[in-house]
């Protein structure tokens, strides 16, 4: 989400992760079943030298939510917003 500011990318990372939470999917059989998601969020920085640092950010990040518990988002080490 290019030009978003970390605390906004955040708010829409909680939104989605909620509304797959609260989405059932239903199965051919008849039944349904529920599926959740863990993000990781991270951001370029001018630092970076492409795109690699980022996508390393952020799969730390993804690795730190799914070992606090399922269904969780996380931001890279050093941001400005807290997990939830």
């Amino acid at each position: 989400m290019p030009e978003t500011p970390p605390v906004n990318a955040f708010a829409v990372a909680q939104r989605l992760r909620q509304a797959v939470a609260a989405m059932p999917v239903r199965l051919e059989t008849g039944g349904e079943m529920s599926v959740t998601v863990s993000l990781g969020l991270s951001w370029l920085n001018a630092t970076d030298a492409g795109i690699e640092p980022l996508l390393a950010r952020a799969d730390a990040a993804l690795y730190r939510a799914k070992h606090a518990g399922r269904n969780r988002s996380r931001w890279s080490r050093g941001s400005r917003c807290r997990s939830r």
